[in-house]
């Protein structure tokens, strides 16, 4: 019985463990090249994996929430996601009430699933005052975003994120491109 959970958990995880090779080129170059420990703005995978291969930080991982934080810092880097995808001021209540477990969980982590028993029930009131800060925030340049958030780099995985056009952000400037996969700036 244990051999054959075994091989079900193998094949079961193998396509995920030979994707995440891709990021090795990525991890290698970031490890070579920055000696001192740098605070990445990266997404997904990426952002996960940076943080367990490199001596790099990645503020954008799933369990970010859980960090020593304040909550302002939090909804920055939920604002920056949000300014990447441009989402516009007039659309952000609607965005916010779409996505609330998202907002619920990257800006109280478990509090809302553990005391009403789903993400979903953040309350009205909170999201509404979330979204009224977003005009202010998106006033902001990339420049005093990236300073007020500590970014120091930005890594582009072109092929995960092909929605995203960091080209098209005046104050990053590319430093390393691998392969057309992974932009760094």
């Amino acid at each position: 019985n244990a051999a054959l959970v075994q091989i079900n958990s193998y094949n079961y995880r193998y396509p995920g463990a030979l994707e995440s090779q891709r990021y090795s080129g990525i991890m290698s170059y970031l490890e070579s090249n920055y000696t001192s420990a740098q605070t990445i703005w990266a997404r997904g995978t990426l952002a996960a994996l940076l943080p367990v291969y490199t001596k790099h930080d990645s503020l954008n991982v799933d369990h970010a929430q859980f960090y020593l934080a304040g909550r302002e810092y939090f909804i920055k880097k939920l604002f920056l996601e949000y300014t990447l995808r441009n989402i516009l001021p007039k659309d952000i209540q609607s965005i916010v009430q779409k996505e609330r477990s998202i907002v619920s969980s990257e800006l109280f982590g478990i509090y809302y699933r553990e005391k009403y028993g789903d993400d979903d029930r953040i309350l009205d009131e909170v999201l509404f005052e979330i979204a009224a800060k977003y005009k202010d925030f998106y006033e902001l340049s990339y420049g005093e975003i990236f300073k007020d958030l500590n970014i120091e780099l930005v890594v582009w995985d072109k092929n995960k994120e092909a929605d995203f056009m960091y080209e098209h952000i005046p104050v990053l400037r590319k430093i390393y491109g691998a392969a057309n996969e992974f932009i760094v700036y």
